[in-house]
């Protein structure tokens, strides 16, 4: 979730203004909790903090679920990397739920759902690589989402960053170097190995190499 934020920050000055706000008014409405668990303040000064968590809130939510929609279009280059998807996991809010959770949220003393509590995850072939990935496809679901958000950072702003690698080629058969490769080609590329012979020999002869 943080990566996420961080990449729809450097393309929407919106989405970090909103993220912004919205992480300040989780802070204090959780103060407002504790203050009501505690028996100093009452639940109508819930009020105030819902709306505002309602507003904020809506704006992360629709604009995540636009990235990862971008992410899983069958015409994105991550596409082609062994069928990667991503799925986001939405702690949605209303105005209905908070005031059906309102009491849940007392006691706990914290918000319990919003867009603070999505979660992000690489998928492939049903599996989650977070837990059922071999160090190989956790590595090549990285480079699917970096070479999907470096298209997403083309869409937006017109221009590619910098791609960093670090040691990207040590556990990777040649099939998948070939789509290292060519996600490297299109962009300036820094890349880190532990060993010189790691690296593809017409990568190494098309770069600058640094020992």
């Amino acid at each position: 979730r943080h990566h996420m934020d961080m990449v729809l920050s450097g393309v929407d000055r919106e989405y970090a203004r909103n993220l912004s706000s919205y992480q300040k008014i989780v802070t204090r409405r959780n103060k407002v909790l504790f203050r009501i668990r505690e028996g100093v303040s009452n639940k109508s000064e819930l009020d105030f903090w819902d709306e505002r968590l309602l507003s904020h809130g809506k704006y992360l939510s629709t604009y995540r679920a636009q990235f990862i929609d971008f992410l899983n279009l069958p015409t994105n280059e991550a596409s082609n990397l062994k069928g990667l998807s991503w799925v986001l996991e939405q702690s949605l809010i209303s105005e209905e739920k908070l005031l059906k959770n309102r009491d849940r949220d007392i006691n706990a003393g914290v918000t319990l759902s919003g867009p603070h509590r999505d979660d992000f995850r690489f998928m492939f072939g049903g599996r989650d690589l977070e837990y059922f990935g071999s160090r190989g496809e956790q590595r090549m679901g990285v480079l699917a989402l970096k070479a999907a958000e470096l298209e997403f950072y083309q869409v937006k702003i017109g221009e590619r960053p910098i791609l960093a690698l670090d040691d990207i080629f040590s556990e990777l058969d040649w099939e998948h170097r070939e789509a290292v490769l060519e996600v490297v080609g299109k962009q300036q590329t820094i890349i880190t190995a532990a060993e010189k012979e790691s690296v593809p020999k017409e990568l190494s002869k098309a770069s600058t190499i640094n020992l």
